[in-house]
């Protein structure tokens, strides 16, 4: 398994934390250096220390193993907190805040990551409260910008909530991953045991049949009907052990038949390093030896020419393999194959197209020979090239779509950013008499809130356009109305600034990236404006810039990571229905063929089994007439399942071997097969195409039927049910010593039309 997709939960979760760590490291690493330059050397070197973790963490992200990984994640917040509490002991005169405060963030995610979420939202609290208590404790008073800018370091228990949301998702990413593996493994072995029922439905003909035909001509049982008969059984017991792929398995058994018919064979040499699923290589071989079997049976050499030239092709080519059986012979017109001809429709065409990706075409002509193509799609070992496996083509929707893996639309993640807006609010309260114009602070912080309220709106990811723009709105608003109101030192007065940066960067998590960075870049433009009108320092533009970069930055990381899972997780979703509704019919297809199995077995089995059992006396016994007629009865009774299956299931079955022991040939035919109307093309009001596409015959018709074939004591009788749309129903057409009858039923069994002739030719349904 790739190391993607095994992957844990809290390594993804931990690549997040550590590329934001990352992030606020290389933003303010400048400001950092300033400021912890006349520190104790000894906090120095553990901020370095706690950079590096950091680096470590987020460079060894996907690579590290786990054990190692999480040792990091909690090493980080411990240190973090160390570090934070001993600044008041370490710090120079001129420091006025500790520089690793900017990593609180990271120290917060990481917790989250690392411990329970009660434990994580107490270390955010505790995080945000530890500052201004050891200053208290150390100094007996707090700096009053440390104290406002703690109020918003307790806004950092967001990260918590957001954190645990995303890893509720993540997790179920994971499930979906392992819902979609035990679906595609259940459907891979239905499509086995699928493919395994199709092959022994297919070898009814090859090999039931050929056994019950043989033994109903011969009395004496010699050794190669028993072995035919022993054969049939096994197959009838589903013991027919499938071979297992391994290479030069398709050439090296096509060449065998090859060799055993006198064909030429020809086959680029890598196919004899070709690796093919044991479905794909047993049917294209079991359907090539019925073609070859047709061709030496019918294949008659054309005027002046005194023999046929075969030849049997293997072909490959990246995802796709070929044989083609050839023949020169005297050809024929595939539409004129008669339907009860059961080689080349069921053993050929039938057995092939049943298989997952394979497919099976006949060309030819009357005196142009013929040309047998078996083809099989997929992806094949031991030859270069890509397969055709993979998602379903069609549009691919944006990879946020239903979904809700940001963590933003939640009830909790909703409460959480009104309690970091109201940290804001209060500390814009207590700095209300440093604005110039108040009003327009209140109108800044109405605009921070209801962005807030927009970007937690409880739908899928994406976020709706409607609440996008509000969001997106913020950050430009808040900077037309608080920038004139700065002056030229703006201080710990930039936070309603900074939140709309926030916002944008969420916006971006949510799945509105360009919408997010407009809004990112029309605050940088006027922030950039602000600068030059007031003439503040470069130093000072940055420092109100940092901050949004940093969020813009980690919004950016945090939203391709999503989208990367995302993208998978909607792939598996589809992959999932996908999964579920080939296994549903696989399945079903597989208990009907199952059962049909099983009653053919009760049918063909008792005289397969007298055969084999009177080939096995010393001396071998005879097969009575009773014997034979039993074959004769059975060989007929799975033919008639075979090539009219809803017949062979009424009570129609039972006239029809009563009819057979007395004599009489019946035929019965289901010209339907592929000639339904999809299922909405029928109304209501159409009871009788709903019941021919339905495949169910009304008591009354079955029971008309059978009156007809009881009726007839000798000649035969052919049954044919014509295909959807006709006026009649069915047709049945009797031939006996008086000439020959045809009558015309419609679906519930009453006589349309009857004639009377003289000659069975007249039959030309």
């Amino acid at each position: 398994m790739a190391t993607a997709r095994a992957m844990s939960v809290r390594r993804r979760m931990g690549a997040m934390v550590s590329i934001g760590a990352l992030t606020l490291v290389a933003v303010h690493f400048g400001d950092g250096l300033t400021r912890w330059s006349h520190a104790h050397v000894g906090w120095r070197l553990g901020v370095l220390a706690l950079i590096g973790i950091g680096v470590v963490l987020a460079v060894g992200a996907f690579h590290l193993p786990q054990r190692l990984l999480r040792r990091g994640w909690a090493c980080f917040p411990i240190l973090y907190l160390v570090l934070v509490s001993t600044w008041v002991l370490a710090r120079s005169s001129g420091d006025d805040e500790p520089s690793v405060w900017v990593l609180e963030p990271a120290a917060v995610g990481f917790a989250a990551v690392s411990w329970a979420w009660r434990t994580a939202v107490g270390y955010a609290l505790i995080a945000a409260a530890l500052l201004p208590l050891s200053l208290f404790l150390v100094d007996g008073s707090v700096d009053r910008q440390i104290l406002l800018r703690a109020i918003i370091h307790l806004g950092n228990v967001a990260f918590v909530v957001i954190l645990f949301a995303i890893d509720t998702q993540l997790r179920a990413l994971r499930g979906s991953e392992r819902e979609v593996e035990r679906n595609a493994a259940l459907a891979a072995a239905a499509r086995s045991r699928a493919g395994a029922h199709a092959r022994l439905t297919a070898l009814i003909h090859d090999d039931v049949l050929t056994a019950l035909t043989l033994a109903m001509r011969t009395k004496v049982v010699p050794e190669s009907v028993a072995t035919q008969a022993g054969r049939a059984l096994a197959v009838l017991r589903g013991a027919v052990a499938p071979t297992h792929g391994r290479p030069g398995h398709l050439h090296a058994d096509l060449g065998a038949l090859a060799r055993d018919h006198g064909l030429q064979f020809v086959a680029p040499l890598e196919t004899t390093r070709m690796v093919l699923p044991d479905q794909a290589a047993d049917a294209l071989v079991a359907a090539c030896a019925q073609a070859i079997d047709n061709s030496l049976r019918h294949a008659r050499p054309v005027a002046g020419a005194t023999t046929v030239r075969r030849r049997l092709r293997l072909t490959v080519e990246p995802g796709r393999v070929a044989v083609t059986v050839e023949d020169d012979g005297s050809g024929f017109d595939p539409d004129d194959v008669a339907p009860d001809r059961l080689g080349l429709r069921d053993s050929v065409l039938a057995r092939m197209r049943a298989v997952p990706g394979g497919d099976a075409r006949v060309r030819s002509e009357p005196g142009h020979g013929a040309v047998v193509e078996l083809s099989w799609v997929g992806p094949v070992a031991g030859h270069p090239g890509p397969g055709t496996g993979g998602a379903a083509g069609g549009a691919n929707p944006g990879p946020h779509a239903g979904s809700r893996i940001s963590g933003l639309a939640t009830p909790a993640a909703r409460v959480v950013l009104v309690l970091v807006w109201t940290t804001g609010a209060v500390q814009s309260a207590l700095l209300w008499h440093t604005y110039p114009q108040p009003a327009a602070i209140g109108v800044a912080l109405l605009v921070s809130l209801a962005g807030a309220l927009a970007l937690s709106t409880p739908t899928d990811d994406p976020l709706p356009w409607r609440a996008t723009v509000v969001a997106a709105a913020v950050a430009p608003v808040n900077a037309l109305l608080f920038l004139p109101q700065l002056g030229g030192a703006p201080g710990e007065r930039a936070w309603l600034l900074q939140t709309g940066a926030y916002l944008a960067a969420l916006l971006m998590v949510r799945g509105r990236t360009w919408a997010g960075l407009a809004s990112v870049g029309a605050t940088a433009a006027a922030v950039a404006v602000w600068g030059g009108w007031v003439g503040a320092p470069a130093a000072t533009v940055s420092a109100v810039l940092a901050l949004p970069v940093a969020a813009t930055a980690v919004g950016l990381a945090w939203s391709a990571l999503l989208r990367r899972m995302l993208a998978r997780l909607t792939a598996h979703r589809r992959a999932d229905a996908a999964s579920a509704r080939a296994l549903a019919a696989e399945e079903t297809a597989l208990a009907r063929t199952a059962a049909e199995l099983l009653t053919i077995a009760q049918v063909a089995g008792p005289p397969l089994r007298r055969v084999v059992d009177l080939a096995a006396t010393d001396p071998p016994r005879a097969l009575t007439a009773a014997d034979r007629m039993e074959c004769r009865i059975a060989e007929a009774h799975v033919r008639d399942r075979l090539r009219a299956p809803a017949l062979a299931r009424t009570r129609v079955a039972a006239a029809v071997d009563a009819a057979r022991r007395r004599g009489v040939d019946v035929l019965l035919l289901d010209d339907r097969a592929g000639g339904s109307e999809p299922a909405d093309r029928a109304g209501p009001a159409d009871p009788d195409h709903r019941a021919d596409r339905a495949g169910l015959l009304e008591d009354g018709f079955t029971l008309a039927l059978a009156e007809l074939v009881d009726a007839q004591e000798a000649g035969s009788v052919t049954v044919r049910l014509l295909p959807v749309g006709r006026a009649v129903f069915a047709t049945v057409l009797r031939s006996g010593p008086g000439g020959d009858e045809r009558a015309e039923l419609d679906r519930l069994g009453r006589e349309a039309h009857a004639r009377r002739d003289s000659m069975a030719s007249s039959e030309s349904t």
